[in-house]
């Protein structure tokens, strides 16, 4: 909430604000509020700019912006990113008021001088640690050449601004900005079982979701995995034939139709690296049953996959991810217990007996 009451205050005032907090507070729905605050739809140029670290974020933040912005008349956005027709990108982008998108496609379009930024009032930088350690920085600077910083507000958004590169960024660019700290947020109850060594954890997993169907008609199931060796793996043992696999190595079009077929069945179980994390808070369908078959590698990135809202969390621990587990439970002030015997029992969907 203090994130949100103090940007949404600097936005009209038109300071570059640099705001910290982690993930899954919200803080896409923080800008999308600014941009539609700042945006004059009789100007059919592009007047807000942001761009994000993955195409599935960019999409998802563009959804948002035409939800929340749904009653304002002649409003238009668009979300430019890889592995889709830039004939398509160009000829929706004339017009066009609000642009999400990645920095490599997006620089694209400006240097084609598709994408003008001489109109613009807001640019937006998301997830910036993301952005930079993603080996974005000389694309960033290069869109910063068609920016000018006397008449655009700059709006950082991080879960950590202590990197180099964020450094160098901000000092160059957004001098005398506005500093916004958002306190890491404490998790609700969430779940684990000692499931004691890896490869105990199949077998877990095939008689949890068994326990979850009969529970629960109709919440939808994702599966967190590390890795995706280690998800192609799990998926060639055939625990379960209503498990579809998200991951980086599938093209554009083949990640969309995995999603629709997720949102659009109550059966299917969606099995996923950290891909969609980022735009979880920004799925349509939001799941109600969250199981980490393996712990984030690090404890930031645990916010990302279980969001916000109201959801069941059960993540598989072995023996040698205790201190991880501790470790998330220190960083987040939460407690995880081990999943009760009688879980099931308590959290049975009348609609299913």
């Amino acid at each position: 909430m203090f994130i949100y009451l103090h940007s949404n205050n600097l936005n009209k005032l038109g300071k570059n604000i640099i705001a910290k907090g982690q993930s899954g507070i919200g803080k896409s729905s923080i800008f999308v509020i600014g941009a539609l605050q700042v945006v004059d739809t009789a100007n059919k140029q592009c007047q807000v700019f942001a761009v994000m670290p993955t195409r599935e974020l960019a999409m998802s933040t563009n959804c948002m912006i035409k939800q929340m912005g749904q009653y304002i008349d002649n409003l238009s956005t668009h979300a430019v990113v890889a592995c889709t027709s830039i004939r398509n990108d160009i000829e929706k982008i004339t017009g066009t008021q609000i642009i999400t998108g990645i920095p490599g496609r997006a620089l694209d379009l400006i240097t084609r001088g598709v994408l003008k930024l001489t109109h613009l009032k807001l640019f937006v930088i998301d997830d910036a640690e993301l952005i930079f350690s993603r080996g974005f920085k000389e694309q960033i600077n290069d869109i910063m050449k068609y920016i000018s910083i006397d008449n655009t507000q700059i709006a950082l958004f991080s879960d950590t601004i202590s990197s180099k590169d964020i450094k160098e960024f901000t000092s160059k660019y957004m001098q005398n900005a506005i500093y916004i700290h958002q306190q890491r947020e404490e998790l609700k109850k969430q779940y684990f079982v000692h499931c004691q060594r890896e490869e105990y954890k199949l077998q877990t997993l095939r008689e949890l979701l068994r326990k979850i169907r009969k529970a629960s008609d109709n919440g939808k199931i994702m599966i967190f995995v590390n890795t995706r060796r280690k998800l192609k793996w799990v998926m060639d043992q055939n625990i379960d034939g209503n498990i579809i696999a998200m991951h980086g190595d599938l093209t554009s079009i083949e990640r969309e139709i995995t999603m629709k077929k997720w949102r659009s069945d109550k059966n299917i179980v969606l099995m996923t690296t950290d891909i969609v994390s980022r735009g979880i808070v920004a799925i349509k369908d939001l799941p109600k049953w969250i199981v980490g078959y393996d712990l984030p590698p690090n404890r930031e990135n645990y916010i990302c996959r279980v969001g916000k809202g109201d959801k069941n969390v059960i993540n598989f621990v072995c023996e040698d991810q205790l201190t991880l587990l501790r470790d998330i439970e220190t960083f987040y002030n939460a407690k995880m217990e081990e999943l009760p015997i009688d879980f099931f029992d308590l959290v049975v969907d009348p609609k299913s007996q």
